[in-house]
């Protein structure tokens, strides 16, 4: 219910800034510009209660929604990965997304995939030198999960791998422990 009013509110937003496009060109700049100011507002305020709603659901300790993280995702600092130990997927400087969450840094699963296997949800990262590491995929991301499910994506907590990371500018990188 709550989305759809979301909804209407921006649709809402969207009519009033084109009626007041419209307005101002045929000569009533007053009322023009006093309806794209009111479609702006609306459309902003739907944003913000948005956020709101998102910290709410963060305090009440419900699960993060798929929504929220393709945003936060599309948002996130982009970084290369590198390691002497392990060679990433794909070869080359492919730039994945780093999603910090809840003070955990996590990256798409897919950048281990020359030593990934998966059976249903479990998932089996094998690294040269060490032993494998099975980690059971959640389907949706709650606070400290190793290994979750966003949409198409898997991502992995990297403080769950046997790597030490260090992040500068946009470079990741994995050194074992």
């Amino acid at each position: 219910m709550v989305v759809l009013l979301l909804v209407i509110q921006v649709l809402l937003g969207y009519l009033f800034i084109a009626v007041g496009i419209w307005l101002a060109i045929v000569g009533g700049i007053g009322p023009g510009v006093l309806l794209i100011a009111g479609g702006i507002s609306m459309i902003i305020l739907s944003w913000i209660f948005d956020m709101v709603k998102d910290m709410y659901d963060d305090r009440l300790g419900l699960p993060m929604k798929a929504s929220r993280l393709m945003r936060l995702q599309r948002s996130a600092m982009k970084v290369v990965v590198r390691s002497d130990s392990f060679q990433p997927y794909p070869e080359g400087d492919r730039e994945y997304p780093l999603l910090i969450l809840d003070g955990e840094m996590y990256l798409r699963a897919k950048v281990f995939l020359n030593g990934l296997s998966q059976e249903k949800s479990t998932y089996t990262f094998q690294f040269p030198g060490q032993e494998p590491l099975v980690l059971e995929c959640s389907p949706s991301y709650r606070k400290g999960v190793d290994l979750f499910e966003a949409g198409e994506y898997v991502f992995v907590r990297l403080a769950a791998l046997p790597y030490k990371t260090s992040l500068y500018k946009n470079e990741l990188t994995f050194t074992p422990i």
